[in-house]
């Protein structure tokens, strides 16, 4: 049985979700998304441990058998349950919002990707199970000999961590993207919502790119990671020179760790109740919809009327 700490961090977050979307992110969407954070491939448990199928849904195969999940439990959104008196009711898409089957589907796809997200951090890599010493439990498989566990996350860097050996590659990596970084925040991020998603999106890539590009270059240097008063995770047959750019960051595993098992399920969750792109909405979300794309419109007018007004003032002055 998974720990109830799933419960705790999916409600947490569903809360904070609840908050920032003024309610959208409903009651049904926070015991769906909970429910699979809480059990999420771990319903495979009946198939045998070392089983491609077990290993394939414990993964991001779930995405796969999120589907007639997602069929299941949208019978659960478009119902509504009273104790006093006992009755169980059809809700009305014309009057109230009902999540659709896709969105349904994200909800339990992100439970089961953020059920991951937990295991990963609070499982050891390996456990002697079943005559195996070395059998893998907190690990995602994506095939073959494709881990990924909390020592492949620490192995693309190395222990002590910061510039402690002073690689003149860190420089030659950490300077350009620090002005880079720099110079779009001072004079190009901030002039508008869609120069600060571009400006973020520059960055990101300016930051990890190399690093993935570091990591499939062998460290040929002949640099002792194993030596003393070093801590080096990772595979014994493949050290990478991303640690060099770095200085011993484990900035790369960081980043596919958070991007595969938090942020998909962050874009999945938004999804989940501002709308599946290219599906289209019906009823009352299609009203409420509408109606807000107004109220931003009126509100962006007498934004722009209130500075035109002042600035008239200020030059009146």
């Amino acid at each position: 049985m998974p720990g109830f700490a799933h419960v705790v961090f999916a409600l947490g977050l569903s809360l904070f979700l609840h908050k920032a979307s003024h309610g959208k992110f409903s009651t049904k969407h926070a015991i769906i998304f909970s429910v699979n954070s809480l059990v999420g491939p771990d319903i495979f448990g009946f198939l045998d441990y070392y089983s491609v199928a077990y290993m394939f849904f414990h993964g991001y195969g779930w995405l796969l058998a999120a589907v007639p999940l997602a069929l299941a439990w949208s019978v659960f959104t478009r119902y509504s349950l009273r104790w006093v008196p006992f009755r169980v009711a059809r809700r009305d898409p014309a009057r109230e919002a009902i999540a659709t089957i896709p969105e349904v589907y994200c909800l339990v796809a992100a439970g089961g990707i953020f059920h991951l997200f937990v295991d990963l951090i609070g499982h050891p890599p390996t456990i002697p199970f079943a005559g195996n010493p070395v059998a893998p439990w907190g690990a995602v498989w994506f095939g073959g000999d494709l881990w990924f566990s909390i020592d492949s996350l620490l192995g693309t860097g190395m222990f002590p961590c910061g510039n402690h050996f002073h690689f003149p590659e860190f420089y030659a990596y950490l300077v350009p993207v620090l002005a880079l970084t720099l110079v779009l925040i001072l004079f190009f991020m901030q002039r508008s919502s869609k120069h600060f998603q571009l400006a973020s999106i520059i960055i990101i890539v300016a930051a990890v790119v190399p690093l993935a590009i570091a990591y499939a270059v062998p460290d040929t240097s002949g640099f002792d990671v194993y030596g003393p008063g070093i801590t080096y995770y990772g595979s014994d047959a493949w050290v990478a020179s991303t640690y060099r750019l770095t200085g011993g960051e484990a900035d790369l595993g960081v980043v596919v760790f958070f991007g595969l098992f938090f942020f998909v399920p962050l874009i999945l969750l938004w999804m989940s109740y501002d709308g599946v792109p290219f599906v289209r909405k019906r009823g009352l979300r299609a009203a409420i919809e509408r109606i807000e794309a107004e109220e931003r419109a009126s509100a962006r007018q007498r934004v722009a009327e209130v500075v035109a007004h002042l600035r008239a003032g200020a030059r009146r002055e």
